[in-house]
């Protein structure tokens, strides 16, 4: 029936009024849950770190979860208790742009996912239904960090409990754990076993062999690690790069801070005594800038108190309300013509020139006294502090002073010839009562001396050894245990055995007594545990999924481990970057990672499409074998038609934790281009995104558990695409809606991983499907948390077909499957597609390099996968297709390459070595550039694209532009002047379709090229 106009203006008004109420209600939701996040977060008087928001999504607070992280600094997950609960959570995030800072999944058992002391603040707005889910309060607390809040809503109010300290719990407060300088925590909370519990920072540190120690301090308090460290983003273009002190959660990392420190210093020097001067309280971090010390707001940040001083402080102390600096005029290598410390790479820091020794008030800022005493080594205990003075390098005088703490009188003075004709003695620590001086040189016999606070006077002497540390009242060292009082040896192991330097005194990394039970042997990822009979033997123990870092090692406190990222590649599976570690429950076992996975069904279970076509790119790197080359053609000039904008590049205090993941910015996965349309994924929003490949307009967006790290696989009308919350699921391509989620992780735990809730196992993205079967992998390393799971599943319905467990003792860490000689291939392992069983490899292929993110190929120009870097081209990638091999230095034909059979079912020999006639071509860069960085390729039948960056020098402190070069396949000339980019390509962030070029760039567009 026909309406009338009056009908049809009746209808319209009726529209609008509707759209209008729902306007009106939408914003009022919204001002409700704002008004419930600040009443919250003014209750709990918490704004950084972890926030868990249990039962989200309810219907009378559905945008709470996102409010939470916009009022705030906090990281925020949701667990919503059902399925409408996530979608109106997950919309309430996408409207009020904080994916990432905030996500949400749903509670799939009855216990919490979170490892355990993980949350800062837990919020509950109806315990009564979380409970009937089967999550008692004492579960909540147990994910609650010690000094976190449980924050529950009753009877209209919030009532806040806050989690009490174990008494057990240690802090470190100094470089060397407390102002005696006594390597000795403790922590008895701290127990093995040990797994991950959260990690952040930059993966290694750059360089190469012998510049390992970026980070010179962690110290740990107040529910914060600090660290100082030179290896940040900032620096990567600096042609003077600074250390940063930087603070993070102690129980989740996530950044809370940093600040410039305006020093610097080398990465090399490597003996664990080179630390910068930190102290850390409740309150207060105090450090040194220039010729100052200041006085950080541990909260916030800010600089509160500046204290003058006549020189650069290179050693700070904290005791007893004073606050002691050691002041250099300059800092000098150590330069023995004997012994360990002529060391070039494990030189000692000396001052050179005049020094001070300057005590302040710590809460004040004020001067207390000042000395006019150059020190290299101080240390205090029972209200003196021990001063070691010295001239000359090499030292031709060293004494020894002990200064009263509190006024700066001098108590008494010995020289060094009180030990000994060499001027080679070190303030080793101070003890209750004592100070114990060492003798540096593995020659000399004298050892070790224990003298009285009082008066100076020896106490003891114990030859031929190096004293370690104070344990329970016996001093320790390298050849046994002695009486403190008496020097009486006693039963009981020294700690020679388990140190790994090449002497007594100096080294990399010295060993850390925990609790009296653990002695750490960082270097070696080895542990000593002792026997509560100091007459029985010690346990040996080993965790590989980590290395203590060079300088400090493993810092122990707060019943964990504290870690900086290293270099050693002695160790290849440790996981990247600055980590958490900790007691944990026992990984699972082989058998429970076989177990069948479940299967979650969603409205679109049973999609399905026609076929692709030959000229798409519908998986990561366009083929199984992830080639990243096929054979259709491209127009031979291009220029971009479209520019879409995906996503927000990061901001705040999480854009570092984000960006440092792999080293560059990576908002963006690559594109892949399939059944007419562009999918990405946003790497740290969780988000996958269909654009329409004509104009790049956005069709659609589906929101995910958890971080993204690499794009989907196209299959049959489902884009199937692996989660970093351990799940791999199925949309329907059409429209984003989820078909099916597998659970790739062997069980459900969670963990933060650089400012993300994710699972311990995160799956990887790029799902493989293979004749008829999907293949996931989940994990970070063989080594840890039980190794990596790998398995097959149909991917019409998620059903499992095998399950396998990738490991301890195979050293490697995770990255994405490939199919070679219809061989499933994940790195050097050959696995049986149908069985998961490995076979014997017949080849050694290699692929361009890391596949996941590349923070080993282009992030710091770091362990270049593929081993392309050479010239002034550096990246480890490779393309291929069945006429030509192409890398970031040069083209070699296909059948010099000696692949033995077509892509896509086999990859080429790596085409390292071949002689200057034996290729096709070169890439060559313009004369007047100094290099250039590439961080994408793609290879069609006429046409080879990189994507990077050059540089001509550190002017101005940055790259001089991204571009696409295109190059023709016939002979490596350019077909066109390279096209600028507004910003870098995101890492392999290249694919070709339908005579169109897509690129993913690091300010979170999607760029478009074609004729």
């Amino acid at each position: 029936m026909k309406r009338t106009s009056n009908e049809n203006s009746i209808l319209l008004l009726a529209l609008s009024l509707l759209l209008a109420a729902n306007a009106t209600a939408a914003a009022s939701d919204a001002a409700g849950d704002a008004a419930a996040a600040k009443s919250i977060l003014d209750a709990a008087k918490v704004n950084t770190g972890l926030c868990v928001h249990l039962g989200c999504g309810r219907a009378d607070s559905p945008g709470l979860t996102a409010a939470l992280a916009e009022s705030s600094e906090m990281v925020v997950h949701g667990l919503a208790l059902d399925d409408a609960a996530v979608t109106a959570s997950r919309k309430a995030i996408e409207e009020r742009g904080v994916p990432g800072r905030a996500m949400v999944e749903k509670l799939s058992d009855k216990a919490l996912p979170y490892v355990s002391d993980l949350v800062r603040l837990v919020v509950v707005e109806d315990l009564a239904a979380v409970t009937a889910a089967g999550i008692t309060r004492e579960e909540i607390l147990r994910v609650t960090c010690p000094g976190g809040s449980l924050c529950v809503r009753e009877s209209g109010k919030w009532n806040v409990t806050v989690k009490p300290r174990l008494k057990e719990m240690d802090e470190w407060t100094h470089p060397h754990h407390g102002a005696d300088e006594n390597l000795v925590s403790n922590d008895k909370a701290f127990t093995f076993p040990i797994n991950l519990r959260w990690l952040d920072g930059v993966p290694t540190n750059r360089g190469g062999f012998g510049e390992c120690a970026a980070c010179r301090a962690v110290v740990v308090g107040g529910g914060r690690c600090i660290t100082v460290s030179m290896e940040d983003l900032k620096n990567i273009t600096n042609a003077k790069p600074t250390a940063y002190v930087m603070a993070r959660d102690a129980y989740s990392g996530i950044p809370l801070w940093k600040l410039n420190c305006e020093g610097s210093y080398s990465k090399v020097e490597l003996d664990w005594r080179n630390v910068w001067p930190i102290v850390v309280n409740d309150t207060t971090v105090f450090t040194a800038r220039n010729s100052e010390v200041i006085f950080i707001n541990a909260a916030s940040g800010k600089v509160e108190t500046t204290c003058a001083t006549k020189y650069q402080p290179r050693r700070l102390l904290l005791l007893e309300k004073t606050l002691v600096a050691a002041c250099w005029e300059k800092t000098e290598d150590s330069h023995e013509k004997d012994g360990f410390e002529n060391d070039g790479i494990r030189a000692v820091w000396w001052p050179a020139g005049s020094g001070s020794v300057e005590a302040f008030d710590p809460e004040t800022g004020k001067p207390k006294w000042s000395l006019p005493i150059t020190a290299v080594t101080i240390a205090a205990s029972d209200g003196t502090v021990y001063l070691l003075t010295q001239k000359g390098n090499p030292p031709t005088e060293r004494d020894l002073i002990a200064v009263d703490l509190a006024t700066g009188k001098e108590k008494w003075r010995m020289p060094y010839t009180a030990f000994g004709e060499e001027p080679d003695t070190i303030l080793s620590f101070a003890g209750p009562s004592c100070v114990v001086v060492s003798k540096s040189k593995a020659k000399d016999k004298h050892g070790v001396f224990v003298l009285a606070a009082a008066d100076g006077k020896v106490m003891f002497n114990v030859p031929n050894t190096a004293a370690r540390c104070i344990v329970n009242g016996e001093l320790w060292c390298t050849d046994g245990r002695y009486d403190l009082k008496t020097g009486k040896k006693t039963p009981g192991p020294g700690l020679g055995g388990v140190y790994a330097g090449t002497n007594v005194i100096g080294g990399c990394v010295p060993p850390i007594v925990v609790g009296n039970k653990y002695i750490t042997g960082s270097r070696g990822c080895a542990y000593t545990q002792l026997a509560e009979n100091p007459e029985k033997p010690s346990t040996r123990l080993t965790y590989t999924g980590a290395r203590g870092a060079c300088i400090q090692g493993m810092v122990p406190a707060n019943g964990m481990f504290y870690t900086a990222q290293n270099n050693c590649a002695c160790v290849g599976a440790q996981v990247p970057g600055f980590l958490g570690i900790g007691p944990s429950v026992d990984a699972p076992k082989p058998e429970e990672f076989e177990k069948k996975r479940p299967v979650e069904k969603g409205p679109a279970f049973g999609a399905s499409a026609a076929p692709l076509s030959a000229d798409e790119w519908p998986m990561y790197r366009q083929n199984t074998a992830r080639s990243g080359g096929f054979s259709s053609s491209i127009p031979d000039v291009l220029k971009i038609l479209w520019t879409s904008p995906c996503v927000k590049p990061p901001e705040g205090h999480l854009a570092d934790a984000w960006d440092t993941r792999i080293g560059t910015p990576q908002p963006l996965t690559a594109p892949i281009v399939c059944g007419g349309m562009v999918i990405v994924a946003g790497l740290n929003s969780g988000q996958v995104m269909a654009l329409n490949p004509d104009s790049g307009s956005k069709l659609w967006t589906s929101s995910l558990g958890s971080r993204i790290d690499s794009p989907p696989t196209y299959f049959n009308g489902l884009l199937l695409v692996g989660c970093h919350d351990g799940w791999a699921y199925a949309l329907r391509s059409k429209d984003g809606v989820q078909a099916y989620r597998v659970r790739i992780a062997p069980i459900e735990r969670r963990l933060v991983d650089h400012g993300l809730v994710e699972s311990v196992w995160p799956a990887t993205g790029a799902v493989l499907v293979h004749e008829g079967v999907a293949f996931a992998t989940a994990g970070r390393s063989t080594e840890a948390d039980g190794g990596i799971a790998i398995v097959a599943f149909k991917p019409e319905s998620g059903e499992m077909v095998w399950a396998k467990s990738m490991g301890t003792g195979k050293g490697m860490l995770n990255d994405i499957l490939s199919v070679q000689n219809g061989e499933l291939v994940w790195h050097w392992m050959r696995l049986d597609p149908k069985t998961g069983e490995p076979l014997t490899p017949a080849q050694k292929f290699y692929s361009h390099g890391s596949m996941i993110d590349g923070s080993w190929t282009v992030g710091f120009g770091q362990r270049s996968g593929g081993g392309f870097s050479l010239g002034r081209v550096n990246s480890g990638m490779m393309a291929w297709n069945d006429q030509l091999v192409v890398t970031s230095q040069f083209a070699v034909p296909r059948a010099k390459a000696d692949a033995p059979k077509p892509l896509p079912t086999a990859a080429p020999k790596h085409p390292d070595g071949f002689k200057a006639e034996e290729l096709a071509w070169r890439f060559e860069l313009e004369p007047h550039i100094e290099w250039a960085r590439v961080y994408a390729m793609a290879l069609t039948s006429n046409t080879a694209l990189y994507a990077g960056a050059v540089f001509n020098g550190w002017a101005n402190g940055k790259y001089d532009g991204s571009f696409l070069w295109i190059k023709s396949t016939v002979d490596g000339k350019s077909r066109q002047a390279p096209l600028p980019l507004d910003a870098p390509i995101c890492y392999d962030g290249l694919a070709v379709a339908g005579g169109k070029v897509f690129m993913a760039l690091q300010n979170g567009t999607v760029v478009c090229l074609g004729k």
